[in-house]
């Protein structure tokens, strides 16, 4: 049975929600309105990447049970026809022979291929996991990238509804002979922007949930929020790495292949060795006594190239060994490589949101500093119009920064198998 990787502690109570897979069933053309634990279940479900997988981990699987079938009695038949010319009447006589063999010591040889052939399995499975986290971290990036741009339109609305105010106030002006022409030509031309840019946004968010949409299979329309308590935990750098290479898919990978590759050092040192095998016999249609049946003990050998073939498949199955340590080595600094940085960027953006922030709440109470002094004559339309501009430009830039702290944590608790749970199949013995 397979048992659930281990997490740390570090992401234990942030792992407390899930949802059946029902809950994304769909049917026909239906647009999907997900959340982020329903995308990452359907991936898991319907990818083909994921399924190919799987199918090759049951060919490896069925590749243990023919090693294990070594073990058994194998039987074979002989015929032929004899001709004997003492017979006058039917000289030719269809000859039968039937043996059974059973191994009794094969010096190790069987049980070292019935090894390599489970730790076979254990590799493939590892993979799979594999292969799924690269996809859930796809899948959580895709998702966050739809997310952002909701949050950018919802900006960039706000900046049409303002400029719509502003096109409102100074028509009225201008009939009022307050305001010139050009001023609301002005106004026009930036609500104009404003909506262009709104529109070409659309244009992003089409392409971002059709991103989603390969990824987990299903139509999206909409994305829900994802939920804080997947992106609240404490940046504790040692124990984020920790959890990080014991929960880290492509070590494990990594490491199955170093116990692969010393079980096949083995499978090869024990594949010269003879095999001891009891064998029972019989003839049919012979002469008298050759049709009893005749029980032996044989010995099944062979020295291929003088013994220098297996030596130097024993060797060449050593330096594979040699070369499996040594990428577990270059994955593990990888991998933490790749988690520092993430929390590295993880901090910036969470520095580069507080500062933004600040810069909104100076812009905003700029602005309305700035239209005062327009309606006593001490600034120009265009200066409003600017700064306006310059508030929806930090207000873009805050959305981005936030966004790109979410794309880091998510990716972090991936990297930590933080999302595993959500799918019974991406349960992996260690």
């Amino acid at each position: 049975m397979r048992k659930v990787i281990g997490l740390g502690a570090l992401i234990a109570h942030c792992m407390c929600w899930s949802a059946p897979l029902s809950a994304i069933e769909y049917s026909g053309d239906e647009m999907t309105n997900i959340s982020l634990e329903q995308a990452i279940q359907a991936v898991v479900a319907y990818h083909p990447a994921v399924s190919g997988k799987r199918a090759e981990v049951s060919a490896k699987e069925y590749m243990g049970d023919i090693a294990r079938a070594a073990r058994y009695p194998s039987l074979t038949t002989q015929t032929g026809i004899q001709n004997n010319t003492m017979q006058t009447k039917d000289p030719n006589t269809a000859l039968i022979t039937a043996r059974v063999k059973q191994p009794i010591w094969a010096f190790g040889r069987i049980e070292d291929g019935i090894a390599y052939a489970d730790e076979d399995v254990r590799v493939n499975k590892a993979d799979l996991l594999r292969v799924q986290r690269d996809l859930l971290e796809q899948t959580v990036v895709a998702y966050a990238n739809v997310q952002g741009i909701y949050a950018k339109q919802k900006v960039l609305q706000e900046n049409i509804e303002k400029h719509e105010e502003f096109y409102a106030q100074i028509s009225r002006r201008e009939k009022g002979a307050l305001a010139s022409a050009a001023d609301v030509n002005l106004a026009s031309l930036r609500l104009i922007q404003a909506k262009a840019q709104k529109k070409r946004l659309e244009g992003d968010l089409l392409i971002a949930l059709n991103e989603l949409q390969a990824l987990i299979q299903i139509p999206v329309e909409h994305v829900k929020k994802v939920p804080t308590e997947l992106t609240d935990f404490p940046v504790d750098l040692q124990h984020i790495e920790q959890a990080a290479l014991d929960s880290s898919a492509n070590i494990l990978h990594k490491r199955r292949l170093v116990t692969l590759a010393e079980r096949d050092s083995q499978r090869e040192r024990s594949s010269a060795f003879p095999t001891i095998n009891v064998q029972a016999e019989r003839n049919f249609n012979q002469i008298g006594y050759l049709n009893g049946n005749r029980y032996s003990v044989t010995m099944d050998a062979g020295l291929e190239g003088m013994g220098f073939s297996a030596w130097g498949k024993s060797k060449a199955a050593l330096a594979r060994q040699v070369a499996a340590e040594e990428t577990l080595k270059v994955a593990r600094n990888e991998l933490l490589r790749n988690i520092r940085s993430l929390l590295k960027n993880r901090q910036i953006q969470q520095d580069i949101i507080k500062v933004q922030q600040d810069s909104v709440k100076e812009l905003e109470v700029l602005e309305e500093s700035y239209y005062r002094q327009y309606e006593v004559g001490h600034k120009a339309w265009l200066e409003v119009l600017n700064i306006q501009r310059e508030l929806t430009d930090q207000k873009v830039l805050t959305v981005q920064a936030q966004n790109d702290w979410l794309l880091y944590t998510l990716r972090a608790v991936t990297l930590m198998g933080g999302f595993d749970h959500l799918s019974d199949q991406m349960q992996v013995k260690r």
